[in-house]
Parts: structure tokens; sequence; C-alpha cells
């Protein structure tokens, strides 16, 4: 007896704790998660590419990340990520998402960072790799 109670709490030990990780694993939160981290790191004059690679290739493909680079690379300025060359620092508390949608392994979101001017707004699209959500592409959205 007392070796199943042993087997059923850790059990429902593991469920919960599986649960949690599942929960901040969905592209809704991936989105939010990212942009935080995001718009605090260049606020804080962090290169999200050089010193902050690791965590961006957290959220962001591979893919993706090499696209911007060779654009960087030819002289495109705009931030891809923000669609904008000026941001404000208050955008990581106020970017919200909208029209979530999930077909199989891929998402899609418009993520407005801030309402009260709805100004700038992207679409954003992640792919499942390997269990986990990461942005793939980011484009202007119209309003």
């Amino acid at each position: 007896m007392n070796r199943l109670s042993v087997i059923l709490t850790a059990f429902l030990f593991f469920a919960v704790a599986g649960s949690g990780r599942a929960a901040a694993q969905t592209p809704g939160a991936v989105i939010k998660n990212f942009y935080v981290w995001y718009i605090q790191a260049i606020d804080s004059g962090t290169d999200p590419f050089v010193k902050g690679r690791k965590t961006l290739l957290k959220y962001v493909t591979l893919r993706l990340v090499k696209q911007i680079e060779r654009a960087e690379a030819t002289g495109a300025d705009a931030d891809v990520f923000l669609y904008t060359q000026e941001f404000d620092a208050s955008w990581a508390d106020k970017a919200t998402t909208s029209n979530l949608r999930v077909n199989g392994a891929t998402a899609t979101a418009i993520v407005t960072f801030d309402a009260a001017t709805n100004y700038p707004r992207v679409s954003v699209t992640l792919v499942k790799q390997a269990g986990v959500w990461k942005i793939d592409r980011v484009k202007n959205a119209p309003h």
C-alpha cells in the first residue's frame, strides 16, 4: 500500500508540473514572453542578436534569425519584430495578442503594442519545433 501511495504521489506531482509547463508553452504565452524580453533587452542596450542570442533562439526559429541577419547585412534598419524604427519601453507591458489561431503545428496572431494608438501592429506566425512554439515570421499588419 505504501508503495502505491508513493507511485500515485509521484504521478500527480509530474502531472501537475507538466501541465504548468504546457500552459507556459502556448503560442500566446511565447509571443507575450518574447516581446517582454525583447523590448526590455533593446531598451537596456543589449543586442538580442549578440549578447541575447541564446535567449532569442528560445523564442525565434534559427531560420528567421538568419533571414534577419542577412537583411541587416544589406542595410535594413527597421526593427523586424516591431516594424518600426522607434519604440517605447512601455510596450513590453502593453502588448496585446488578438486573432490567435492554431492550425496543427502553425499558429498566427496579431500583436498590438499600444492599444491607445493601435500602432504598431504586427502579424506573427509561429511554428512548433520539437514540441516548442517559436516565432518564424513577423510582418506588418494593416490597421
